[in-house]
């Protein structure tokens, strides 16, 4: 049985709108919002390295 990446295609469409929610605010310029700017880019790239991880 193969995994299911419905869920991690769902995290990406997630991640996409709240990185654009947060760069369309301009809501970047403290140092809190960047720390999470940077963990949602984080965020990204893992769920990402996980679809190619996971095609066979």
């Amino acid at each position: 049985m193969g995994f299911i990446l419905y869920f991690d295609y769902a995290a990406i469409a997630l991640l996409l709108f709240l990185i654009a929610s947060v760069i369309v605010r301009k809501q970047y310029k403290n140092t809190s919002n960047k720390l999470y700017l940077a963990l949602l880019f984080i965020t990204l790239l893992s769920s990402v390295a996980d679809i190619f991880a996971s095609v066979d």
